[in-house]
C-alpha cells in the first residue's frame, strides 16, 4: 500500500471585529462555509494497453463562501497510479495548500499498468476554513486491457508444414479482468488458416460472445497449406470490457513446402532379361528429386539378397553415387546392382524402395528378375586366302562360325578392325547366333594395283561379357601393273665389235611377277655372259616383286649394215602367263675417222687476241668418242680457257656424218712467228687415234691498243643479288710499236656497270699497259648487257670495245604496311592493337623470320607473329602474312618506336620496320578487391556485406555509377552506394564503399554481376565483379506417426513406450531441439529429452534421423490428449512442430485380444523357497539340458519365477500387470500353437477374480513357453 500524504501549513486568519463606539453589545455576522468539489465528471482515468502511460488530469474549486486553507491530499493504492513526476501536485498540476473562494486548480495523475487488469486509487481530501476542518474521499479507478488473453501469446508459428497436411492448433482464451468480457468476435481468417470445422470457434471449441472473469473458452484454427510460401495471419479478438471496446492480436504464422517426391527407375527395365551364369551383370538404377522443395532423406532399396546384389557389395554399388539422402539441388543419383548366379534358372526377388519425404515414409514395391542359363560358345573357320584380283573388281573369302554349346545366343556379332579395299560384303550370319552355324563374306576390291594387308577379329558378346576370336591376317594382291620394253636400237657398232644394250622389265604394283624366262632370241644378239637374263647391275630373275630389272643383251654386228632379230620372254602376272616379244636393231659399221682443219692467224699485232675456228669432220657412220685434245702450243689458247673454246661446238663425241667447231684465240706477246701442231684425240670405235693440223700466225708492233679477254666478260655465272656488286680489272695494252698512242676516252654503258679506278695514263707507251676496274651492281633481276669503250689516237682516231654482261637476282625483299603507323592516344597502362601486313617482292623466299621492335611500350602481342597474326618463319615470294604489334605504355606522354620483323633476304640477316608512335594519356583505375562470396544463407533471410572499391592512377575515376541489381541482390535500402555506402560520382584516391544485400526467397545458388561504370579519364570504362551466395532451405524437422497419434490403451499406472523418429528434410542443421508435453501423463522416457533409448540430442543435421522415447503413464482410468510440442531452432527463427497424442488408461483389460511384452529381469540368486503353487514345465529355457518350470507363490500371486529344472536357480522372473482385484492363475494347458515360431507350444495362464471369497475364471494369457512373455491376453467385457 502507498500512501502520500501532503502536510500543508496551517495559517490561522483571525478577524477581529470593533463593536461600534457608543454600543454597549457585540453583533456576530453570518457567512458561509468553505468547501472544496472535484469538478470531474468520473474518477475513471481510461483505459490502456499495458506498458503504456497515460494522464488524467482532476480539477478541485473552491465553491463555499469562504477560502479554503491546509490543504491536504492522501493517494493510497498499490495500483500503477501516481502523480505525474512523484509528486503533489503532478507535474502541470496548479493546486497548493489553499484555494481563494471560487477559484480552480488541477492535480495531474500518470496510469502506467505493467499487467491486463483493473485498476484503483483511494484520495483522501481535509482542508479547512474559518470555521472548521473538512474531508472527504475520491476513488480513481483504470483499466489496463486486453483482459482477455491468448494462451499462446502474441504470436504462434506452426513451423514448416507440407503442401497438403492439416494442423490444428488449440487456442485458449481467458478473461483475466475484473467483468465481462461481451460481445466477442474473431475476424475471419483466410487461407490457408481457418476454423476447424469452417466456423467459429472451430469444431471442438466451446467459446461464445461472452467469457466470465477468471474463466477460459477454447477456439480451434486450422493451418492447411497449398503452396510453398510463407504464410501469415492476424487473429483480432473484439469485444466489449464494460461497455467499451477493446480487441487483442495473435499473431499466426507458419511455412508450407511440397514434400520430397522421389522416383526410381533402372536402364533397359527391371528386367536383366537372359544372363549368363557365372558372371556378373550391371543395371544402374537412377533415383530422381522430381519435385518438392526438401530433400528426400532415409533412401534405401530392401530386399536385394543373391543373386541380387549391390556391385561391390554395399550400398550404393560400385560406381553408384546416391547416398542416403537427395537434395533438390543433386536432382538425381544412382545405384549399381548386380547379378550373378551359378545355377541356370529364373530369379525374381521383390524390392521395397523407400524414403522419408520430409512427413512421411514413402514405399514403391518393386520386382527384379533375370534368368541365368549357360553362355554362348563359338567356333570358327576360315576358308582360306584371297585369290589375286584384277583391279576394280572383287575376289571373297568366307569364315564360318558355328554355335557349338550354351543355351544362350551369341549377340553383336560383328567385324572389326576392317578397312577398306576389305570389306564384308555378305553371308548368312546376322547379329546374332543361337545354336547353329552362318557365314560371313569377305571381299578384297582393289582400286590401284599394290598389295594389302589387314587384321580383323569377330568380335561377339556370349551373354556375360564381350569376346573376340583370334586375329585374321587378310592379304589382298591386285594383278600386277607391268611396263615392258618393246624395242632395243643398239645403234652403229665396229663390225667384229660387241656393243651392250638392255631392255628393262618395270614392276609398277600389285602382286610380284613370277616365272619370267627367255624363250627365244635371233640375230647378232646375245645375253651378255652368255646366259639369261645377261650380265647386269640389276638383272631379272624369274621372280620381280618391285621396281625395275633388266635383261642384258650384245650386238655383234658381223657385216656392216643393219641388222635386226627378237628377244621373246614370259612372264605370270598373278592371273595368267604371258609372253613378251622385243623387237632388236643394230647397225655394222666402219671405224669412226676424223680430221682437223689448219687455222693461220697471219699477222697480228703483240698483245691483241684474236679468235679462229677449226673445224672437226667426221665423215664416217660410226660416231666418234672420247674426243678432246692432247695440247695446245705456246702463244694459243682456247677461247675463255678451256675445251672447245667459249663459241666452239665440239663435245666429247663427233657423232657420225657431222662436224664441229674448235675456238682458239692466238696471244702474240712479242714480234715473232708461232707456227705448232694442234693434236685430237678421239675412240673410233675399236681404239684410241689422234688427228692433227697446223696452227700458225705473227706478232708485230702495232701503235694499237687493247682491252684484255676480246671475248664478252661474264662478271658471274651464276648471279650478283640486286643491291650487291661484283668487280673485274681489266688490262689496257699497247701493241708495241715506237708510236705511242694517246687514250681520250675509256667509259662503260649499262645502267649497272660503272667504271671504280682507273690507272691509265694519258698516253700509253710502246709495250706499256694500264688497269681499270670496272663495277657490276645490278638494280633489277634479269640478264644485264654492257660494254667498255675506249678511244684513243696513235696518228689517228681509233675506238675498240669490249662486251660486258651480267645477272642480278633481287634477293628477298619484305615491306610492311601501313608505314608508318600512328597508335594515337590510348590509356596509360592500357593495350592497343594493330594488324600489320608484310609483303614479300623479292624473288627468293624470306628465312628465319622473327619479331623485331624498338622502343618503350611497343613489342608484340605475345611472341612473334603476335596472336592473330599468320606469319611464319619464311615468306614465299609474291606472298603477304600479318603480324600483330602492341603498344602498352606504363609511363605517360608521347612515345616512339619501331615494330617490325628480321629475316635472312639470301644473302644475310636484315630487318624490315615500321615507325610507330603512340601517346599515353594518364587515367584512373578502379579495382574491387573485396570478396563477393555471401556463402550459405537461408532462405528469406538477408545478409549484406560492404564492398570496397579501389582507385589507382594519377587522375580522378569520374561518373561512377552501378547497374543496378536485381532480386535476390540489391543495393541496401535499394539505391547506390547502399545506405552506408559512401561512394559518389568522383574517385580521386584512396577507397570508397557500396554496400550490397544478399536477400533469397528460393533455395539453390545464385550469381549476378556486380558493375561498376566510370570515366577514367581517357575513357569510359566498367570494372566487374560476380556476386554469388548459396540460398538453403531451414531445417525442417518431422514427427513421424499419425497426427493425432493414438499411444494406445493401458491400464492405470502402467505404462505404454514409443518411439518417435524425427526427420531433418531441409538442407541447415537443426539446433536448440528440445520437447514438451502438456499432461504430465505424457513424458519422456526416464524423464528428459530424448527419452532412454532415445538417439536425438540437441541438434539433427540435414537429411538426418533421431528417435525420442515417449511413455504414456495414466494414473486414471480414463482418456488423455496433449501436444506434443518439438521446440527447434531452424536457423532462421525458432519452430514449433506439434503434434496430438491421444491414449486411454484402464480398470481393466480390453476385450479384444492384444500382445504387451513383459521385461524380464535376468538376475542370478537363490529363489524364494517359500510355499509354491504347482509348477508348469516350460521346457528348455536356458538350454542347459534340462527341462525348467514356471512357478508362482502364495505370497506373491502377481509375480511369475522360471527356475533351472537342475539348479533350481533362477532363469528370469516377471511381473504380472493385471489391474487391482485381478489375480493371475497357473494353467495346466500347454497349446500346440508355436505362434511367435521359437520352436516351442505356448501355454495358458488363467486369469481370476475374487467373487465371495471364490475365484472366478475371467479370462487368460496365452504365454510364451520359453520367456513367460505375454504374447494375447483376453478378458471377457463385463470384467474389464
Amino acid at each position: 500500500m502507498k500512501l502520500l500524504t501532503l502536510l500543508l501549513p496551517i495559517v490561522l486568519l483571525i478577524s477581529c471585529s470593533q463593536e461600534p463606539e457608543g454600543s454597549i453589545f457585540a453583533t456576530a455576522v453570518q457567512r458561509d462555509y468553505g468547501a472544496l468539489e472535484v469538478m470531474n465528471e468520473s474518477g475513471f482515468i481510461g483505459a490502456t494497453i499495458r506498458d503504456t502511460t497515460i494522464e488524467y488530469e482532476l480539477i478541485l474549486k473552491s465553491t463555499g463562501g469562504l477560502d479554503v486553507k491546509d490543504i491536504q491530499v492522501t493517494l493510497t493504492t498499490s495500483d500503477p497510479i501516481a502523480y505525474k513526476g512523484g509528486a503533489f501536485p503532478g507535474t502541470g498540476g496548479t493546486c497548493s495548500d489553499s484555494l481563494d473562494k471560487g477559484e480552480t486548480c488541477t492535480i495531474v495523475f500518470e496510469y502506467s499498468p505493467v499487467d491486463t487488469n483493473s485498476h484503483a486509487a483511494s484520495l483522501n481530501f481535509s482542508y479547512r476554513d474559518d470555521l472548521s476542518p473538512k474531508s472527504f474521499s475520491y476513488t480513481l479507478s483504470a483499466d489496463s486491457h486486453p483482459i482477455l488473453s491468448f494462451n499462446r501469446g502474441t504470436l504462434f508459428d506452426f513451423g514448416n508444414k507440407f503442401i497438403g497436411s492439416s494442423t490444428d492448433l488449440q487456442i485458449y482464451i481467458t478473461n483475466i479482468g475484473r467483468v465481462n468480457a461481451d460481445n466477442i468476435n474473431i475476424n475471419n481468417l483466410s487461407l490457408p488458416y481457418s476454423f476447424k470445422g469452417g466456423s467459429y470457434p472451430g469444431t471442438g471449441g466451446n467459446c461464445t460472445t461472452q467469457i466470465v472473469p477468471g474463466q477460459s473458452c477454447l477456439i480451434v484454427v486450422n493451418y492447411s497449406p497449398t503452396t510453398s510460401a510463407e504464410h501469415l495471419q492476424d487473429i483480432t479478438l473484439n469485444y466489449l470490457n464494460s461497455g467499451r471496446p477493446e480487441d487483442n492480436t495473435l499473431n499466426l504464422k507458419g511455412w508450407g513446402f511440397h514434400p520430397a517426391t522421389l522416383s526410381i527407375s533402372a536402364s533397359g527395365g527391371w528386367d536383366f532379361g537372359d544372363v549368363a551364369s557365372n558372371s556378373t551383370h550391371e543395371k544402374v538404377i537412377t533415383v530422381t528429386h522430381s519435385s518438392g522443395d526438401v530433400s528426400g532423406t532415409g533412401i534405401n532399396l530392401e530386399g536385394l539378397n543373391a543373386p541380387f546384389s549391390y556391385k561391390g557389395g554395399s550400398f550404393p554399388g560400385t560406381g553408384g553415387t546416391c547416398g542416403t539422402t537427395l537434395t533438390k539441388d543433386q536432382g538425381s543419383c544412382t545405384m549399381v546392382v548386380a547379378m550373378n548366379s551359378s545355377t541356370n534358372t529364373y530369379h525374381s526377388m521383390p524390392l521395397v524402395f523407400s524414403y522419408l519425404n520430409g512427413q512421411e515414409t514413402i514405399t514403391q514395391n518393386i520386382t527384379i528378375e533375370g534368368t541365368t542359363k549357360d553362355k554362348a560358345v563359338l567356333s570358327f573357320n576360315d576358308s582360306g586366302a584371297f585369290p589375286v584380283s584384277p583391279v576394280n573388281s572383287s575376289t571373297t573369302r568366307t569364315i564360318t562360325i558355328t554355335h557349338t554349346s550354351g543355351d544362350l545366343p551369341a549377340t553383336d556379332i560383328t567385324v572389326v578392325d576392317i578397312d577398306a579395299p576389305f570389306s564384308r560384303s555378305g553371308g548368312t550370319c546376322s547379329s546374332t547366333l543361337s545354336p547353329g552355324s552362318c557365314t560371313i563374306e569377305l571381299s578384297f576390291s582393289p582400286t590401284s594395283h599394290d598389295i594389302w594387308s589387314d587384321s580383323i577379329r569377330i568380335r561377339y558378346n556370349d551373354g556375360a561379357q564381350t569376346l573376340h576370336s583370334s586375329y585374321y591376317s587378310l592379304t589382298g594382291k591386285s594383278q600386277t601393273n607391268v611396263d615392258l620394253q618393246s624395242t632395243v636400237n643398239f645403234g652403229n657398232e665396229v663390225v667384229g665389235q660387241s656393243k651392250a644394250g638392255h631392255t628393262r622389265i618395270r614392276h609398277l604394283g600389285g602382286v610380284e611377277l613370277t616365272q619370267i624366262q627367255s624363250v627365244s632370241l635371233t640375230g647378232p644378239f646375245s645375253f651378255t655372259g652368255g646366259s639369261f637374263p645377261g650380265t647386269g647391275s640389276y638383272p631379272c630373275s624369274s621372280t620381280h616383286t618391285t621396281g625395275s630389272c633388266y635383261l642384258y643383251l650384245n650386238f655383234t654386228p658381223p657385216s656392216e649394215g643393219v641388222h635386226t632379230g627378237e628377244l621373246k620372254y614370259s612372264y605370270h602376272d598373278g592371273i595368267s602367263l604371258k609372253q613378251k616379244t622385243v623387237n632388236l636393231s643394230g647397225n655394222g659399221a666402219p671405224v669412226a675417222s676424223l680430221t682437223l682443219s689448219n687455222v693461220a692467224f697471219g699477222s697480228q699485232s703483240v698483245n691483241s687476241s684474236p679468235v679462229m675456228m677449226a673445224t672437226v669432220n667426221n665423215s664416217t657412220s660410226m660416231d666418234a668418242t672420247s674426243v678432246g685434245t692432247v695440247s695446245l702450243p705456246a702463244g694459243f689458247q682456247f677461247q675463255g680457257g678451256s675445251y672447245p673454246g667459249r663459241d666452239g661446238t665440239c663435245g666429247s663425241t663427233v657423232h657420225d656424218s657431222s662436224t664441229c667447231t674448235l675456238a682458239i684465240t692466238f696471244n702474240p706477246t712479242a714480234v715473232q712467228t708461232y707456227t705448232d701442231t694442234l693434236t685430237l684425240s678421239y675412240d673410233d670405235g675399236v681404239q684410241t687415234q689422234t688427228v692433227s693440223s697446223t696452227l700458225s700466225g705473227t706478232g708485230v708492233n702495232s701503235n694499237d691498243l687493247f682491252i684484255s679477254n676480246w671475248d664478252t666478260v661474264d662478271f658471274d655465272s651464276s648471279y650478283t643479288w640486286v643491291g650487291k656488286y661484283k668487280e673485274k680489272t681489266f688490262t689496257i695494252s699497247h701493241g708495241g710499236a715506237a708510236t705511242a698512242a694517246t687514250i681520250t676516252n675509256i667509259s662503260v654503258s649499262g645502267l649497272d656497270f660503272t667504271i671504280e679506278s682507273n690507272d691509265c695514263p694519258g698516253t700509253l707507251n710502246n709495250g706499256a699497259s694500264c688497269n681499270i676496274v670496272v663495277r657490276f651492281a645490278p638494280t633489277s633481276s634479269g640478264t644485264k648487257n654492257g660494254s667498255i669503250q675506249l678511244t684513243y689516237n696513235n696518228g689517228s682516231s681509233q675506238t675498240t670495245s669490249r662486251l660486258l654482261e651480267g645477272k642480278g637476282k633481287m634477293p628477298a625483299l619484305l615491306t610492311i604496311t601501313p608505314s608508318p603507323y600512328d597508335f594515337d592516344e590510348v590509356a596509360q597502362n592500357s593495350t592497343t592493337y594493330k594488324t600489320f601486313t608484310v609483303t614479300h617482292s623479292g624473288e627468293v623466299k624470306a628465312r628465319n623470320m622473327t619479331s623485331a621492335f624498338s622502343g618503350t611500350g611497343f613489342s608484340f602481342r605475345g611472341s612473334y607473329p603476335g596472336y592473330g597474326g599468320n606469319c611464319g618463319s619464311e615468306l614465299n615470294h609474291g606472298n603477304s602474312c600479318t603480324i600483330v604489334g602492341k603498344f602498352n605504355p606504363s609511363s605517360t606522354g608521347a612515345h616512339t618506336g619501331q615494330i617490325g620483323v628480321e629475316y635472312n633476304n639470301g644473302f644475310e640477316t636484315t630487318q624490315t620496320m615500321v615507325d610507330v608512335t603512340g601517346e599515353a594519356i594518364p587515367t584512373a583505375s578502379l579495382s574491387i578487391l573485396t570478396n563477393t562470396n555471401f556463402g550459405d544463407l537461408i532462405q528469406t533471410t538477408t545478409a549484406e556485406r560492404t564492398i570496397t572499391i579501389t582507385h589507382s592512377g594519377s587522375v580522378p575515376a569520374t561518373n561512377i555509377s552501378a547497374v543496378p541489381l536485381s532480386a535476390p541482390f540489391s543495393f541496401k535500402d535499394g539505391a547506390y552506394p547502399g545506405t552506408g555506402g559512401d561512394c559518389a560520382d568522383t574517385l580521386s584516391s584512396g577507397s570508397c564503399t557500396v554496400v550490397v544485400v544478399f536477400a533469397p526467397t528460393s533455395t539453390g545458388t545464385k550469381q549476378q554481376q556486380l558493375r561498376i561504370n566510370y570515366h577514367n579519364g581517357f575513357s569510359s570504362t566498367s570494372r566487374y565483379r560476380t556476386l554469388r551466395g548459396e540460398s538453403l532451405a531451414q531445417a525442417i524437422i518431422s514427427i513421424s506417426e499419425s497426427d493425432p497419434y493414438n499411444m494406445g490403451t493401458v491400464n492405470a499406472g502402467a505404462f505404454i513406450d514409443k518411439a518417435f523418429t524425427l526427420s531433418n528434410g531441409g538442407d541447415v542443421t537443426g539446433t536448440n531441439i528440445a520437447g514438451a508435453f502438456e499432461d504430465p501423463q505424457f513424458k519422456f522416457k526416464g524423464g528428459s529429452f530424448p527419452g532412454t533409448g532415445g538417439s536425438c540430442s540437441t541438434t539433427l543435421a540435414s537429411g538426418s534421423t533421431c528417435d525420442v522415447i515417449v511413455r504414456f503413464t495414466p494414473d486414471q482410468a480414463q482418456s488423455y490428449s496433449t501436444f506434443f510440442t518439438l521446440n527447434y531452432d531452424d536457423g532462421l527463427r525458432t519452430q514449433t512442430e506439434q503434434k496430438i497424442l491421444t491414449g486411454t488408461g484402464s480398470s481393466g483389460m480390453h476385450a479384444s485380444a492384444y500382445m504387451q511384452q513383459i521385461p524380464i529381469q535376468q538376475m542370478y540368486f537363490d529363489p524364494y523357497h517359500g510355499d509354491r503353487r504347482s509348477a508348469m514345465s516350460i521346457g528348455d529355457v536356458n538350454t542347459n539340458g534340462h527341462g525348467d518350470a514356471l512357478y508362482t507363490f502364495f505370497n506373491k500371486p502377481k509375480t511369475f519365477f522360471a527356475l533351472d529344472g537342475a539348479s533350481e536357480k533362477l532363469i528370469f522372473r516377471t511381473r504380472n500387470l493385471l489391474p487391482k482385484g485381478l489375480y493371475q492363475g497357473v494353467s495346466t494347458t500347454i497349446t500346440e500353437q508355436d505362434l511367435n515360431g521359437d520352436g516351442h507350444p505356448e501355454f495358458l495362464d488363467g486369469i481370476y477374480k475374487k467373487e465371495q471369497e471364490i475365484l472366478k475364471l475371467v479370462g487368460f494369457d496365452l504365454r510364451c513357453s520359453k520367456t513367460g512373455n505375454i504374447l494375447k491376453r483376453y478378458i471377457t467385457p463385463s470384467d474389464q
